[in-house]
This record gives structure tokens, sequence and C-alpha cells, in this order.
């Protein structure tokens, strides 16, 4: 009868409607960024179809997202007075043992560090000693967390609530380390300094200090 699928109906468009909300959360660690205009910069562009079904009352039962024109070059290169994801700097956390995802998972090699400790994470410096100056003052405005709670502050409360979403909307433990396991890769391999070495068989690429890749 309807009245025996209404309650059905209401808990599948409330979990929906809750999965595409907890969407957002990860949608803005993973792809937005401080920029000199915006604090929480998108740098993608993402569509919603919500998906209903006329046979169970237009309830929302699905959502299909899209997203494209992920700025990908600021991955490896901002400029001044601006960062890379938010995912960066709440994976990392502000520097403790238990900031991040350095305690839970010690295979990724952040205990102990900050955002100051990756090429991929420090601003393109300038030229001038004043300007030297300002990138200094905000590299330690970004380590010190001082937008507070919001995402890319390193914030332990932050990252403990990207992770929860990405539970909701599906993404298991296995599949959130994999993604932390990748960043952090990116992190490290942007350390490494690759040189040429002079061998018997000519010159090859070569990492000029293992300990960046270890």
């Amino acid at each position: 009868s309807n009245r025996s699928s209404q309650p059905g109906q209401a808990e599948l468009a409330n979990a929906t409607a809750t999965k595409v909300t907890q969407s957002s959360p990860v949608f803005e660690a993973f792809g937005n960024a401080k920029t000199k205009r915006n604090d929480n910069s998108s740098r993608f562009g993402k569509f919603i179809a919500l998906q209903f079904d006329p046979a169970q009352g237009h309830t929302l039962v699905g959502a299909l997202v899209t997203t494209y024109l992920l700025e990908k070059t600021r991955v490896c290169h901002h400029q001044t007075g601006e960062r890379s994801y938010h995912i960066f700097y709440d994976m990392i956390g502000r520097g403790g043992e238990k900031s991040g995802a350095a305690s839970a998972h010690p295979e990724l090699f952040l205990a102990g560090q900050s955002p100051r400790s990756f090429t991929y994470l420090k601003a393109t410096k300038s030229h001038s000693k004043k300007s030297r100056a300002a990138d200094d003052s905000d590299d330690e405005e970004d380590e010190m967390g001082s937008l507070g709670g919001a995402l890319g502050t390193g914030s332990q409360q932050v990252f403990e609530s990207i992770v929860e979403s990405m539970g909701v909307i599906g993404i298991d433990e296995a599949q959130r380390l994999d993604c932390f396991k990748l960043l952090a890769g990116i992190l490290h391999l942007g350390n490494a300094c690759v040189t040429e070495e002079d061998t018997s068989e000519g010159l090859k690429a070569a990492i000029s200090s293992k300990d960046q890749v270890a």
C-alpha cells in the first residue's frame, strides 16, 4: 500500500540527501584552495543531477556528480599568497604526532611534518626583500592555522570530518587509505631532486638524496 511504502521512500530520500550533502566537504577538501581573493576558492567545475523516481512518488533516489576542469597545476605550483588544495594541509595537520593522518597511518611518513617540509606546498617566493618577508609571514600564518577550524588549516577536527564524509558517500577505509597514500606520495615525490649521474652505461637520471624518497 502507499502508506507502507512511504516510510521506505522517506528513508531512501533522506539517505540520498545525506550523501549529496556530505559530498560537499569532500569536493571542497580535494578541489578548493586558498587564493588571493578567496580562502575557499573552488578550482574545478561541478554539476549535480538529482535523480527522482516517479514510480516511488518522485522520491529522491540518487544523484550523478560530474566534475571537470580541475586546476591540476596547483598541485605542484601556486602563486605567492595562495596555497595548494586543502586536503594536503589537513592530511599533514599542524606538525604534531597526532595531527592529520600521521597518527593513524605512520606508513605515510607525515609524523612531525608541516607544510614547509614539502616543496609542493611552499609558495613561489618573490624576488624583493620586502616581498620575501611578507611571504615568510604568510607561511607562518598558514602553519599556525590562521583561519581557525576551516578547511586547509590543519585542524584535526576538520580532517576527521573529511574522513567521516568520505565514509558516508561510500569510500571505505581501504579506499580512503589509498587516497592518502597517493596524496602523501605526491608530496614526497615533490621533495626528490633528480640529477644526472655518469655511469659506465652513460648518463642516467638519479635521485640526489635517497633520504628524500625513503
